[in-house]
């Protein structure tokens, strides 16, 4: 609602969108915010909202908004509603300007150029552009010859709004058909505008614009946002490819096209490629695969010690067939392969190789007795499908709470316990059906299986369990110990359900007093960038002004538009090591040189978005 103070905003535009939404029984969350000439709004439905009736609902509060805004003021726009959800952009590149000269317009054709060009990628959901500026045709009136004609501002503006014919002109109406009619000459060009008649005499003689006005095309001002590039006036470009799509393939195109752009960019211009996703995806997922191996190889390296090479491999066969079985379960169940469920499978590591460690052992015991192989395998399953399956059970009913979590958290550490559970099963599975058959096979009649003698261990483990039956009351004390200590020292923990992330990244958000001007912002951006900038510790600086920067981290939430006493910045460090040690001191110390803003300097965490009225 341009120019409405935000105690008029409140009261005509956000209280009866508000009104509106509460009718609605899937809303659970509402976030307002009434700032000079815009209200901003958050909507978060209930987390029971079945994934079919999601859209659904959008599609209602669309049409419910559609119908509001004939009863909004007459100077207010139609509310327009944002249901993308929450996304990061997987690539961002910037066209900054190295040479003063070159002005800020040059780089933004430039941007709307290349964007195309990232767009035509196969798997590219949404290419954006941060910080273009609207260009204007500015007709400067001169007041001597206007007045020697009689001309006012409002003659022509008048003048010019009807040369500017893209409307229709009529319609003729026939017996069977019906005919519009549209006139040409629409203005296209300047020099189509200089002709513009604004005048003409009793004599036939006309007067064009271009003798009563000075005609320039060029950066409106002031701008509606601005954007900067480690201290550099820049256009930002936002790329993001679409779900289920591997990133690390969808990347090479992207380093390719602005590779094969380069060649393009004039003098004056720099392009970079300031943010690529895949490099953390990569080395994301290859430090889960490092994770992952290690963890095999110390519960392959344990069984080797305990129960010996062929009993350890037996139990070592489970991993690889467990993994993949679960991987295939998970597919059909439509649960992704990201981080959280990789965490899952390590988690179940040290659980699954359970079941395949007592089987393997109980087909072992009855081989040495003497038993034959066939029946030493069937009196195995028979005495611990029981037992095994009781075991399975309870882990997996442990982990249940967490799939059934309702909420954003929910959906967010669902995947770990889904993992474990599937995994869990699994391990059942094949310790009562593949691990018995191998072991009854490979493990030998009347011998030993092998492993490490327990030697003076054993003997002190033998006298332990003797001293415990003796002395039941002091053992149960002495084995409460550890979890008491541990209980008492919850206290002293950062409670913090969602970790944070060891990234070389974090951000930076400014707000203005209400009704601060754009120009305003730059200032107080020009002196934090300074400052940013002259830290060693921080390689990258992005700024976007009147707008959110583009997010690059999957849980924060942008979206503000329209508010030029709002700034954003993104930030890249040396290492992650780096941001640790440069986060809290700009917390302490950023903010005091400007205190006329509100700096909130944010490091990046796991877990789901937060709204919060802005």
């Amino acid at each position: 609602m341009p120019g409405a103070d935000p105690a008029r905003v409140e009261a005509l535009v956000t209280t009866p969108i508000e009104d509106l939404l509460r009718e609605i029984s899937e809303v659970d969350t509402i976030a307002s915010t009434s700032a000079t000439g815009i209200s901003i709004l958050s909507v978060e439905l209930n987390a029971l909202v079945p994934n079919g009736r999601i859209e659904q609902v959008w599609a209602e509060i669309r049409d419910d908004l559609a119908d509001l805004a004939r009863s909004l003021p007459a100077d207010a726009l139609e509310p327009e509603l944002n249901a993308d959800g929450v996304a990061a952009y997987a690539a961002l590149l910037a066209l900054s300007v190295e040479d003063a000269a070159t002005p800020i317009s040059i780089a933004a054709r430039y941007a709307r150029d290349l964007s195309q060009e990232l767009r035509t990628i196969p798997g590219t959901e949404l290419v954006e552009l941060f910080g273009v500026p609207e260009e204007e045709v500015l007709v400067a009136l001169n007041p001597i010859e206007a007045m020697a004609l009689g001309l006012s501002a409002d003659d022509v503006s008048r003048a010019v709004a009807q040369a500017d014919a893209k409307g229709q002109a009529g319609q003729i109406r026939g017996t069977h058909n019906d005919f519009l009619i549209n006139v040409e000459g629409q203005v296209e060009a300047l020099s189509r505008l200089r002709n513009v008649v604004v005048r003409e005499g009793s004599n036939n003689a006309v007067t064009y614009l271009d003798q009563v006005a000075t005609l320039s095309r060029g950066p409106r001002t002031p701008v509606a946002e601005a954007a900067l590039y480690n201290g550099r006036p820049a256009v930002l470009i936002g790329a993001r490819l679409e779900p289920g799509l591997q990133v690390d393939t969808w990347a090479g195109f992207v380093r390719d096209v602005v590779a094969d752009y380069q060649t393009q960019v004039p003098k004056g211009l720099s392009l970079d490629l300031v943010f690529d996703q895949s490099a953390y995806t990569i080395k994301r997922l290859s430090d889960v695969a490092l994770n992952m191996a290690i963890g095999v190889a110390l519960v392959v390296g344990v069984l080797l010690l305990t129960l010996g090479v062929r009993s350890a491999l037996i139990v070592a066969l489970i991993l690889p067939t467990v993994t993949l079985a679960t991987f295939y379960t998970l597919n059909l169940l439509g649960v992704p392969i990201h981080q959280t469920s990789m965490t899952g499978l390590i988690v179940a590591l040290g659980l699954l190789v359970d079941a395949g460690i007592v089987m393997t052992d109980e087909v072992g015991k009855r081989l040495a007795k003497g038993i034959a192989r066939v029946d030493a395998v069937a009196q195995s399953v028979r005495r611990l499908f029981a037992p095994l399956l009781a075991s399975t059970l309870t882990t997996a009913l442990s982990f249940t709470p967490l799939i059934l979590l309702p909420g954003a958290e929910g959906d967010f550490v669902g995947t770990i316990a889904i993992a474990v559970v599937v995994m869990l099963f699994w391990s059942f599975i094949i310790a009562i059906t593949l691990t018995p058959a191998i072991a009854g096979h490979l493990l030998p009649a009347g011998g030993k299986g092998g492993g490490v003698s327990a030697g003076p261990i054993g003997a002190w483990f033998k006298r332990s369990v003797r001293w415990s039956i003796a002395n039941p009351v002091r053992s149960i004390a002495l084995a409460l110990v550890l979890p008491l200590i541990g209980f008492l020292s919850m206290p002293t923990l950062t409670a913090q359900f969602f970790p944070g992330a060891d990234r070389d990244q974090f951000y930076i958000e400014v707000n203005l007093a209400p009704g601060a001007a754009i120009s305003a912002t730059g200032d107080v951006v020009t002196r934090l960038d300074t400052a940013l900038r002259s830290d060693e510790r921080i390689e990258q600086v992005m700024w976007v002004m009147g707008r959110s920067a583009p997010p690059f981290y999957y849980n924060i939430v942008g979206g503000r538009e329209n508010a030029p006493g709002y700034a954003q910045a993104l930030i890249t460090t040396r290492s992650a090591e780096a941001t640790e040690e440069v986060l809290p001191e700009l917390q302490r110390t950023l903010g005091t040189l400007t205190p006329e803003a509100d700096v909130l300097v944010r490091g990046l965490a796991q877990g789901p978005p937060r709204l919060r009225a802005r």
